[in-house]
């Protein structure tokens, strides 16, 4: 589903249509993907469990990048690859929660 996403197939017309919406709309959003890619360039987003290369995002329209480096700041959250108490990785958590809080927020509102 993750590489469905990134390669914005037809399946996730959905996902891709809202998170534009965000993209285009909220300033929340804006400023927390520009976070998120400024970090990501001064310090590549690491695969804890070692099996993928590190990856920076390029900028706004790398739409693969940003969703693979949410993907694994989740991932490292949850199996121990961020540190609570370590400055970058709580801002890198809390630029992805908002984007996520956002982009999900435009989803379920699509909805009614």
């Amino acid at each position: 589903m993750l590489e469905e996403l990134k390669s914005k197939s037809v399946n996730m017309s959905s996902l891709v249509e809202t998170y534009d919406a965000a993209h285009s709309s909220d300033e929340f959003f804006k400023r927390s993907l520009r976070d998120l890619i400024n970090k990501s360039k001064e310090e590549s987003i690491k695969d804890v469990r070692g099996q993928r290369q590190p990856i920076s995002i390029n900028d706004e329209s790398d739409f693969e990048n940003i969703v693979e480096a949410i993907y694994r700041i989740r991932c490292n959250l949850f199996h121990g690859g961020k540190d609570a108490n370590d400055l970058r990785d709580q801002v890198l958590v809390q630029d992805a929660a908002m984007i996520l809080r956002q982009w999900i927020g435009k989803l379920v509102g699509s909805w009614g």
